[in-house]
């Protein structure tokens, strides 16, 4: 008889869990949870994102991903990746975790892990990364070379393509590598809804069925002007966005790409999309509702109690349950007048020291750019993904994790899939 997982949360760990537990051969349900950071992300995957000056940073200087790996696993003794064992073996554990996450999800990621990317936003600012969806992956700066790019916006939409160009103009000042010899900005009208003010998530819809219209346009605007590249703001579409930006570059003429997304995305709601899509094809039972309390016996959890939107409270049993539930935006960390994990109650932490009662205060920094400890606090594991203070059947995953900073970290993503994969493994095991 096969094992039956329980995992809380659907965002990149949750479906991660889902993923190891399913091809491991375990029956898996899935609760979802409310959403999460996920749908609110820039659609790229961060493994180990080196920090970039802006704008004065040079480009070819930044650290690579190897060298910010042995950092963590020499220097950085909270850090989740430190689970997965010393810097030779643990990093290679950890990038095959994504590249197996990487094989499963239905929308198709561009990168390999041991390599950073950057990417333009549209706010004029550089991300770095180490995956990005299909339809940004042209739109790697150090993968260019005297291009000439043109950044081509909307009518009646709130991105500025002449903001981008300035904040592009501004970095390219302190570069020696050429990678990009000149900038344009400009706009064109959505046919059929000229004078109407658009969102994003609008936009995206409106290019579902309406891109080759769209790409008629922009071909006018870049038609003979010796432009390289095009850049495009990120609404290329919720579903089909790499084959509508395909059938658009065979209109246009030139290699085009999406920028990477900021709050509230339409490339980080398409990965949620996907997830979604993934864990569905895999098998799992999806149980909607709020987990409301459980029963523990002799060490073990037995069952969970669900709360769905409509109907009576429901139990949910299992062998074994993961906790992927995510950290403030997840809801799987509250602090009122203390700092509590949502549903189990397990003890948190902060630099290796409990948080329950402390001040919020003792864990922010006044200068709001400088690293903010209270985003680091959460959970911590032993090598087997079992949180300290939970019980024998309980894993955890994901930002819930502590010691390590959720937000300018640069690990986000990589700790989100590789504890997801190995915690659901270790569940099934």
């Amino acid at each position: 008889m096969s094992q039956r997982v329980v995992i809380i949360g659907s965002g990149l760990a949750g479906a991660a869990a889902v993923v190891a537990a399913r091809k491991s051969g375990a029956e898996v349900v899935l609760i979802p949870g409310r959403p999460g950071a996920t749908s609110l992300s820039s659609g790229a995957w961060d493994l180990a994102a080196p920090f970039l000056s802006q704008p004065d940073g040079r480009w070819d200087e930044m650290e690579t991903t190897a060298e910010i790996l042995k950092k963590i696993f020499h220097h950085d003794g909270e850090h989740p990746y430190r689970l997965f064992g010393e810097f030779d073996e643990g990093s290679q554990r950890l990038l095959e975790e994504v590249r197996l996450f990487q094989k499963e999800l239905p929308l198709e990621m561009v990168g390999d892990g041991g390599r950073t990317q950057l990417l333009l936003t549209p706010l004029g600012t550089l991300k770095t990364t180490n995956y990005c969806q299909k339809t940004m992956a042209a739109g790697d700066l150090l993968s260019l070379r005297e291009a000439h790019l043109m950044i081509a916006g909307f009518q009646g939409s709130p991105f500025s393509p002449s903001l981008v160009q300035k904040g592009l103009q501004a970095s390219l000042r302190f570069q020696k590598v050429p990678y990009i010899k000149e900038v344009s900005a400009g706009r064109v009208e959505l046919p059929g809804v000229e004078g109407r003010n658009l969102g994003s998530f609008e936009i995206a819809r409106f290019m579902e069925e309406n891109h080759r219209l769209v790409a008629a346009s922009l071909a006018k605007l870049c038609k003979g002007k010796g432009f390289t590249h095009l850049a495009l703001p990120p609404f290329i579409g919720l579903k089909r966005s790499a084959e509508l930006l395909r059938e658009m570059e065979q209109e246009i003429g030139l290699p085009c790409f999406e920028l990477a997304a900021v709050p509230v995305s339409v490339p980080g709601f398409r990965l949620g999309l996907a997830l979604n899509e993934m864990v569905a094809s895999l098998g799992a039972t999806i149980q909607s509702g709020r987990v409301t309390g459980f029963l523990e016996e002799k060490q073990k959890i037995r069952f969970l109690k669900v709360q769905p939107e409509q109907g009576p409270e429901i139990k949910v049993d299992g062998d074994r349950f993961v906790l992927a539930t995510g950290k403030f935006i997840g809801g799987g960390i509250e602090r009122e007048e203390e700092f509590r994990e949502t549903i189990f109650d397990l003890p948190l932490f902060c630099k290796g020291e409990p948080v329950r009662k402390t001040f919020i205060g003792r864990l922010t920094n006044e200068k709001f750019l400088d690293p903010q400890p209270v985003f680091s606090v959460g959970l911590r594991c032993d090598s087997d993904f079992r949180p300290q203070g939970g019980v024998d059947n309980l894993y955890a995953a994901g930002s819930l994790l502590g010691g390590y900073d959720t937000t300018t970290g640069g690990t986000s993503a990589g700790v989100a899939i590789a504890t997801g994969m190995a915690a659901g493994r270790r569940a099934y095991q």
